[in-house]
């Protein structure tokens, strides 16, 4: 510790976490260590100018902003600060293999949906600890009105499994009755979680479950969670074999590791649609998106076909076609448009067909038809925005994530085809397994409180 000089150093850090108490203290001491490793390298080269005088440079004699600061390539070691950024790097990755974690639950509150990552510990003593939780999420697949676990995509992990819940968060009242009905969260007295919600609804969590809600950086947790799950779960990443016939489609596994994820195109479709450029497992940006997401099917099904649920409004999809809805090139020119290399079967209209001479009366169209095209449509959408910034970014990968695309292989479908047809086949839509889930991960396995505790020692002040 003296021959880095550390003790000066962790002083220094206390105290700008204590003043700042970001979201995220991981990252921010991170970024805090690189502006500093980029002052005392520039200071050094000064110095070397100027005067033969030792080049180390005391964390005091550094004014540190708090802003993200360009990532810096270092020799270990060098320094004070060098050295405790590498250590804290490699901290981030051995959080990974820890036996003991403070928290089993990770929560994503969306708009549309409540996404809940909860760790099964097969160690007897954190296994007691959370034995009733285990008991209750295990005994069944549905929960309340609106719950659902899905138990296909639950696996091991670290001495423990990874189990997956979601329930409707225009229902988190009721979800809340539960957990305090069954006392699940009785033994917690923070729990991580990200998404509007967290924010929104962190005092309905602190007055009936006496538990604080510490929220994590919704983008940052996606990206956190993504990026351990394509690292650490085979055959994560995919695509469909016949994207003409998404519903009866083998799903291809699509290696990422191999060929070398970054950068990528990552596009979460939620309630809305954000839309980011990945260049590496810390590095992104949020370069576009749409208010045009699962948010607006639900609630135009809602209106046009007057069903309540999300499940219902997917089943009702599945089993519609959309081609009886929406005008098609065949429509306009009687077969395919060869100048423009549009297939006669091409979308010319999301919903034009209703506008034709030869047009059903408006009560005469099926839910299910409705359904159909209105999914299609905000595919479509969606897959063209998408493409069109991989070509503005020079990006060849694109990847779909999003509880949108839980069990919706028609919208799987409709992007795949958008995807090769706007590329002339150069790229693929890619899929992943635990789509939707990637937030509620990443703020399970954020528990920067292990980090603070560690910095702070024996101090008697709360964190955060």
């Amino acid at each position: 510790m003296e021959q880095h000089g550390l003790d000066e150093l962790f002083d220094q850090m206390r105290n700008k976490l204590l003043e700042d108490r970001p979201d995220q203290p991981l990252p921010f001491l991170a970024n805090y260590l690189e502006h500093m490793v980029v002052l005392q390298q520039d200071l050094k080269v000064r110095r070397q100018h100027s005067s033969s005088e030792s080049t180390f440079l005391s964390p005091q004699d550094v004014l540190i902003s708090s802003e993200a600061s360009p990532v810096v390539q270092m020799r270990r070691g060098s320094t004070s600060v060098e050295f405790l950024r590498h250590l804290l790097e490699e901290s981030s990755q051995e959080m990974f293999s820890s036996l003991s974690f403070s928290f089993a639950f990770g929560m994503d509150i969306g708009g549309t949906l409540c996404k809940i990552t909860f760790f099964e510990p097969l160690e007897a003593e954190m296994s007691k600890r959370y034995e009733k939780e285990i008991d209750f999420i295990k005994k069944s697949v549905n929960y309340g009105e609106t719950g659902i676990r899905d138990a296909a995509l639950s696996f091991e992990w670290n001495h423990g499994r990874f189990h997956f819940l979601n329930f409707e968060t225009r229902n988190i009242d009721n979800a809340v009755r539960l957990f305090k009905e069954n006392e699940l969260l009785a033994s917690e007295k923070i729990l991580m979680a990200t998404g509007g919600g967290a924010q929104k609804y962190a005092s309905l969590f602190r007055k009936e479950l006496d538990v604080e809600l510490i929220k994590g950086d919704e983008l940052g947790c996606l990206l956190f969670g993504l990026n351990f799950m394509l690292d650490r779960v085979p055959e994560e990443c995919f695509f469909l074999e016949d994207h003409l016939n998404p519903t009866k489609s083998s799903k291809i596994p699509f290696n990422v590791q191999s060929i070398g994820v970054y950068p990528y195109i990552l596009v979460n479709i939620g309630s809305g649609v954000s839309i980011l450029m990945v260049k590496s497992d810390r590095e992104f940006k949020r370069i576009s998106g749409t208010s045009i997401g699962g948010g607006t099917f639900l609630g135009l099904c809602k209106l046009l076909t007057q069903c309540e649920t999300f499940e219902e409004a997917m089943e009702l999809a599945s089993q519609g076609n959309p081609h009886n809805i929406d005008m098609l090139v065949k429509d306009i020119y009687g077969g395919s448009y060869k100048a423009f290399n549009l297939s006669a079967d091409t979308v010319a209209s999301s919903f034009g067909r209703v506008l034709m001479k030869d047009a059903p009366s408006v009560d005469k169209y099926s839910r299910a038809d409705i359904a159909a095209s209105l999914l299609r449509m905000i595919g479509i959408n969606i897959a063209q925005l998408a493409y069109l910034c991989a070509v503005r970014y020079n990006v060849a990968h694109i990847l779909f994530a999003g509880n949108f695309l839980r069990q919706n292989r028609v919208s799987m479908g409709a992007l795949s085809f958008s995807i090769d047809y706007w590329s002339h086949g150069f790229m693929r839509a890619l899929f992943l397994k635990h789509e939707g889930y990637f937030g509620s991960i990443g703020a399970f396995l954020l528990q920067e409180k292990l980090l603070i505790d560690n910095l702070t020692e024996s101090s008697d002040e709360k964190w955060p």
